[in-house]
């Protein structure tokens, strides 16, 4: 049995090595008898200044643990300023007995501190430090990590600058942008439920807050930033092994419940909607995954949309991303949140397959087969490039053949449609373009 706090999936990863019964401690943290038993037991947390997370520790303290094997694995990434023996202290003042505590350096999350990228291209020899921990957590040894006095000094040193601190330093220490495109994906990573949605964007409230940065490193806008110099504002940082839905599926404080109003509402249904010249009814609102290539947080956000109320969902074949979305709207089906007749769902040929009719079809074809969709409600010409009249020729063919529900195109100026639709029989429905 081992216990695990992460933000961004590296003491996760390491719970995952050791043991097949591994649970949250944000989740664990609710349960009302707090008595665990077993041959041996575990926790895998990251240090915070050097010391557990206040959610670990508060989880330390009200609970009672059964074993004959208590041990603790600490995750850093730079300094862990004799970590171990900070731990020890705490245990014993609670009245546990560790038999084993060690330490490991992965990728350091701190943005202030570091560059991401820098962080993800080193190799720390991450699994060679976990084989030698796995085989003594096996054997049963005893054995707590050595500290040096220069570890206690990094510790005080670290001390004395926090001391020099504003009470209300952290109060601060993150923004919002206007880059929030309300996924809500924050809202479910944060252990302390800090953040929630109001008027379709994230609200931050510092209260409780740990800075475990969960929320600024999966935002995928990265639309969360530190009021503070960062080392590079736009790399932010995941375990490789470790999936945006499992960091949910640690962290989520919300359940069932949405952070957030529901737009669609039966008490108050605002959503609007156009009958386009096909007869398809296309919703006046409608959520983009343009520049979320990360398929795991792709399919989280396509979910959470859907569940928040969003019925129109915009994707392209050049986004890279039309198999999450599939997977995303599956799973919202399967979970009862909506049908395939409520959704609206477009996607769009890019300009390398506008070099003929039969080139766009296939395109449509192969859109359609990463979405696993028998058809879309709207298909788009990206951009007036290539054999634009052939191409759209070509997905007007997909339209006649029930592949898609409507068409038309994006980013063509006036005078390049009004060509277009002298020369077409089926006129576009919609010329999307970024304002």
């Amino acid at each position: 049995m081992v216990f695990y706090f992460t933000a961004t999936g590296n003491s996760l990863y390491v719970a995952k090595q050791l043991d097949e019964t591994r649970i949250s401690i944000a989740q664990a943290i609710h349960d009302r008898e707090k008595i665990y038993t077993a041959d041996k037991i575990g926790i895998v947390c990251p240090v915070f200044g050097h010391e557990v997370p206040p959610l670990v520790r508060e989880f330390l303290v009200e609970s009672t643990f059964r074993t004959e094997y208590f041990y603790m694995i600490l995750t850093y990434g730079n300094r862990h300023g004799g970590a171990a023996e900070l731990t020890q202290k705490l245990l014993e003042d609670l009245g546990i007995h560790p038999s084993y505590i060690n330490v490991v350096l992965m990728a350091d999350n701190f943005l202030s501190g570091f560059d991401m990228n820098e962080q993800k291209a080193l190799d720390k020899n991450v699994d060679g430090q976990l084989e030698r921990i796995i085989q003594d957590i096996v054997s049963g040894k005893e054995y707590i990590a050595p500290v040096t006095d220069t570890d206690r000094a990094a510790h005080q040193e670290y001390l004395d600058r926090a001391a020099g601190m504003p009470d209300d330093a952290f109060s601060r220490i993150y923004r919002i942008t206007e880059e929030c495109i309300g996924c809500g994906i924050c809202t479910k990573v944060c252990p302390k439920k800090c953040l929630h949605m109001e008027g379709q964007k994230s609200v931050w409230n510092p209260e409780g807050c740990m800075m475990c940065m969960a929320c600024i490193h999966a935002c995928p806008m990265m639309a969360i930033q530190m009021r503070m110099p960062e080392k590079n504002p736009k790399a932010r940082y995941r375990n490789e092994n470790i999936s945006i839905c499992e960091i949910v599926d640690a962290n989520n404080q919300w359940g069932e419940e949405i952070p957030g109003k529901n737009i669609t509402d039966k008490e108050e249904n605002i959503m609007e909607f156009v009958t386009l010249n096909t007869g398809a009814q296309m919703p006046l609102e409608g959520f983009g995954v343009f520049q979320i290539q990360d398929e795991a947080q792709c399919e989280q956000v396509v979910y959470d949309a859907i569940k928040t109320g969003y019925r129109l969902l915009d994707t392209a074949a050049s986004y890279m991303n039309e198999e999450a979305v599939g997977k995303g709207v599956k799973r919202a089906i399967a979970d009862g949140l909506t049908t395939r007749e409520e959704l609206f769902i477009t996607t769009k040929v890019w300009v390398q397959d506008a070099k003929s009719e039969q080139t766009a079809y296939e395109a449509v074809k192969a859109s359609l087969s990463k979405l696993d969709m028998t058809y879309v409600d709207l298909i788009l010409l990206h951009q007036p490039m290539g054999d634009y009249f052939a191409a759209y020729r070509g997905i007007e063919k997909a339209y006649k053949d029930g592949l898609v529900k409507a068409v038309g195109v994006a980013n063509f100026y006036p005078a390049i449609l009004a060509n277009l639709c002298e020369n077409v029989e089926v006129i576009p429905a919609v010329n999307q373009i970024e304002l």
